[in-house]
């Protein structure tokens, strides 16, 4: 690995950005896919480091690790680009992943119904999503 050109092997590359991205959007008002959620920011940056280390130790990208830790996951750098590094949620994304959520809700639950009621909106809501 140490004599390649690249950081990182284009197989691992898909992997590595949404490991990123993922650290990207995690903030303490957001639970995590289990419905817990974080005390405060530096304990979601740590995580987020020990992740990173992880996957990168577990696929020997120690090049790869020096360059994220330089560049993004130093904590002087991870404020700059982490969601939790500020103590409200950005209403702008938010505004976003809301708008793509419902999307989805209405292309999976409610493609049939034009302008649903709104007891069948609360089923679908609470029974199916």
């Amino acid at each position: 690995n140490s004599n390649s050109g690249s950081f990182c092997p284009l197989n691992l590359r898909e992997t590595v950005i949404n490991l990123i991205k993922d650290h990207s959007n995690r903030h303490m008002l957001l639970p995590k896919l289990d419905g817990t959620f974080t005390a405060n920011a530096d304990e979601i940056w740590k995580e987020c480091v020990g992740e990173m280390i992880q996957f990168c130790k577990n696929n020997d990208l120690l090049r790869l690790w020096i360059y994220f830790w330089k560049e993004w996951y130093s904590k002087g750098k991870w404020i700059l680009w982490a969601r939790a590094a500020n103590k409200n949620v950005s209403h702008i994304k938010t505004t976003m992943v809301v708008e793509s959520h419902w999307r989805h809700i209405k292309h999976d639950h409610l493609y049939k119904f034009h302008k649903p009621r709104v007891d069948h909106l609360c089923f679908i809501l609470v029974k199916k999503v």
